[in-house]
């Protein structure tokens, strides 16, 4: 916008986009409870362990028992640790397709060949239009493939760390079903089962507990690292060099647009940039506004005229590509004189202004068959669609 380039703009968004994926991974993780509270209950359980084993310890078993049950327990424990790393990178995955899925439904679906006819019908009414709707749709959907690309990067690492949590907690599986039938044929299976039955469950919460707050540490850390790149990037961005330029670039437009609404208006209106907080990512953004806040929606309807018609004159001089035409609606909002006006300042301009309006609200000095585009009414209507 205005011409105002910044290097770094992409790699902020893609940052800003990371930083929301990971805000949103760590509510996740912390639905339930948050770090603090799982650390605590993760003490509670190992007080609880060491107390069991106390106990168990005072059994009178016989040595192979001992062996046998803390391989079972450290199995139990590895069990419960793979599965809620599983859990978690099944909910990464999930998170990352339901992401994809939702840039995909972005893409554009449209009839390309029905398109061509259409556009074809119109370049036979209006001979000076420029672009291709085709263009525009090429364009959306890189942005969105690409989009998708960035999204989907992490998939391949995940669904491999997954298939190989899954063959090991199969292992683990198998392992544990052995040292079980080993553990029951013992003479003190029965004085030990209701220790046996607690530690099972303290060691599964303890895995939990362990990973979740790992899980919650490591996003916590993503979130720091990318919270400092964008720091470092809006140091840049928001820095008074590049504040500078971006209102030098405002200054000149403003050249445009007070002068064409004076022409037009009879009143200078021009844009202002403020530097506000953007909660969302807790850095700043740009803000542009004019300085005509309240408007009728004629008068409202004029000034977006006159920032087009501004902002095109603008592009024109700094050699920004854009577009000659401006599509507009509404335009019987505005009086005879303003649209008349605006007739006179696109043709001096070459700009084609393209806009929709009741006939009997047109002036009659634009009362002129060449001006005319398309006619519709009851008896004629687009595409010829009937009720």
């Amino acid at each position: 916008m205005f011409g105002c380039q910044y290097e770094e703009g992409e790699v902020r968004q893609e940052k800003i986009e990371k930083l929301k994926s990971e805000v949103n991974f760590k509510l996740k993780l912390e639905k339930a409870h948050d770090k603090s509270t799982y650390k605590s209950l993760l003490g509670l359980v190992d007080a609880k362990i060491n107390e069991l084993n106390a106990n168990k310890s005072s059994l009178n078993i016989n040595p192979n028992f001992e062996s046998d049950l803390e391989k079972l327990n450290k199995v139990k424990y590895d069990i419960n640790s793979l599965t809620s790393k599983l859990n978690i990178l099944n909910i990464r995955k999930e998170m990352i397709i339901e992401a994809q899925e939702a840039a995909i439904n972005l893409k554009s679906e449209i009839d390309l060949e029905q398109l061509a006819l259409i556009y074809k019908q119109a370049k036979a009414l209006i001979p000076t239009l420029q672009k291709t709707f085709n263009d525009l749709v090429t364009y959306h959907n890189q942005m969105v493939e690409n989009k998708i690309i960035f999204i989907t990067s992490e998939l391949p690492t995940l669904e491999a760390d997954i298939k190989d949590l899954r063959r090991r907690l199969k292992e683990l599986l198998e392992k544990e079903d052995s040292l079980t039938k080993k553990v029951v044929k013992s003479d003190t299976y029965d004085d030990l089962e209701t220790i046996i039955n607690e530690l099972n469950e303290k060691f599964q919460q303890k895995g939990e507990y362990e990973n979740i707050i790992s899980q919650i540490e490591m996003v916590e850390n993503s979130i720091s690292e990318i919270q400092a790149d964008l720091r470092r990037i809006d140091e840049n961005q928001f820095s008074e060099s590049f504040k500078d330029g971006v209102q030098k670039k405002i200054d000149k437009f403003n050249l445009f647009f007070s002068s064409i609404s004076k022409r037009l208006y009879n009143e200078e209106y021009a844009i202002k940039v403020e530097q506000i907080p953007y909660k969302k990512t807790n850095s700043y953004i740009y803000k542009f506004s004019s300085f005509n806040a309240n408007l009728s929606s004629g008068k409202k309807m004029g000034e977006i005229s006159c920032f087009d018609i501004a902002y095109t004159m603008f592009a024109d001089d700094m050699n920004i590509p854009c577009v000659h035409f401006l599509l507009n609606d509404k335009k019987e909002l505005m009086s005879d004189n303003q649209l008349i006006d605006i007739a006179k300042v696109v043709e001096e301009e070459n700009i084609q202004f393209v806009a929709s309006i009741l006939k009997d609200k047109l002036p009659e000095q634009l009362q002129d068959n060449s001006l005319f585009i398309i006619e519709l009414s009851q008896e004629s209507k687009l595409f010829k669609i009937e009720n």
